[in-house]
């Protein structure tokens, strides 16, 4: 993947040897299925490699809150305005967070603390949601966009979800 995306030997291998390089590479791939721009994959390459980088210092296991998301992003912002590389911490901080939470939520190391108790059909989804990311026949997002269905156990709402977002309808 990282082949595609770069010319430069130096830059390849830098991807290729950096933390969590399988991880990045599927989810890349994922974005190359999902028609993403070669120039938007180069970005998005970049800022995956800088997020592995601070996500060596977790437990591989970790779940991560928005919380540690933005704290990991706005240090990440503050040392790129530091370092020159950027005028603003604006940008890179929303470029940080945005591929964090799409590489944690591909990677199902995303955890997104519900806002409301569970309701009365949320065993029922969180159940569908399990089979059909077991079967890898759903996109990453079902995850995180059914997470408040779930908390407020709308049967309704997951199924309008399902019949907007499925392949055939």
């Amino acid at each position: 993947m990282f082949e595609t995306l770069f010319s430069r030997p130096c830059a390849i291998q830098r991807h290729r040897s950096g933390f969590l390089a399988t991880e990045r590479t599927a989810y890349l791939a994922q974005l190359a299925a999902q028609g993403t721009p070669p120039t938007t994959m180069r970005i998005r390459a970049h800022y995956c490699l800088h997020v592995a980088r601070e996500l060596k210092n977790w437990p591989l296991n970790h779940q991560f809150t928005p919380a540690e998301i933005e704290t990991m992003a706005t240090a990440w912002a503050a040392q790129s305005v530091a370092s020159g590389r950027a005028s603003t911490p604006k940008n890179p901080q929303r470029m940080f967070r945005m591929t964090a939470v799409a590489f944690l939520r591909f990677s199902d190391r995303f955890h997104l603390t519900p806002t409301a108790a569970p309701g009365r059909y949320a065993d029922r989804i969180e159940a569908f949601i399990k089979e059909q990311r077991q079967a890898k026949s759903w996109p990453s997002c079902l995850t995180w966009r059914s997470k408040a269905m779930i908390s407020n156990g709308s049967m309704s709402a997951m199924s309008m979800f399902i019949s907007s977002t499925s392949p055939t309808g």
